[in-house]
């Protein structure tokens, strides 16, 4: 893992950024310590939601944590495999159905073909990014506004035109 760490003074407070760049098969810790931080939103975007920390424990349970802390905490999800997310993520399936007011799932419009990348956007200042699928390399990134404020207008705009997952409330008889 390798990162730098640099203070950016604000006219509001001082935030420091930090940028680290890591294996996909080392996102567990960072991943989870970033979801752990999160105070009003989490926003993930993916193809496939396939990051094995998201079907542990330990993040259904930061997650659980986090969506009974506040009324305005949310967490969205865009998942373009449904299927996947459906199978391989019980915990987090499980989650949305009891939390439906608060953690939303959704998947793109057929016609529209997600990239072949995966983010997460904490609050307004913090994401994680594998920015090509096939490429084992992941970003994590806090304090930086700037970015994330591009990442959420991306995920907002295909927010917007996603449908959300019916079969999260489907019994299946």
């Amino acid at each position: 893992m390798t990162g730098e760490t640099t203070r950016e003074s604000t006219a509001a407070r001082d935030t420091e950024r930090q940028h680290l760049e890591f294996a996909r098969s080392e996102a567990g810790a960072p991943l989870q310590s970033l979801l752990a931080q999160a105070r009003r939103r989490i926003d993930c975007y993916a193809p496939r939601l396939d990051l094995p920390v998201f079907a542990s424990s330990a993040a259904a349970e930061t997650l659980a944590h986090f969506v009974v802390a506040s009324r305005q905490n949310r967490i969205r999800l865009l998942i373009g495999d449904e299927r996947w997310f459906l199978r391989h993520n019980p915990r987090l399936v499980e989650l949305a159905r009891r939390f439906p007011s608060f953690m939303e799932v959704r998947r793109p419009p057929e016609e529209l073909e997600m990239p072949d990348e995966c983010f997460v956007v904490v609050d307004d200042a913090a994401h994680f990014q594998q920015p090509k699928l096939d490429d084992p390399r992941c970003i994590l990134i806090t304090g930086d506004r700037r970015g994330a404020a591009r990442l959420q207008r991306r995920f907002d705009a295909e927010w917007e035109l996603g449908e959300p997952l019916a079969e999260l409330f489907t019994t299946g008889l």
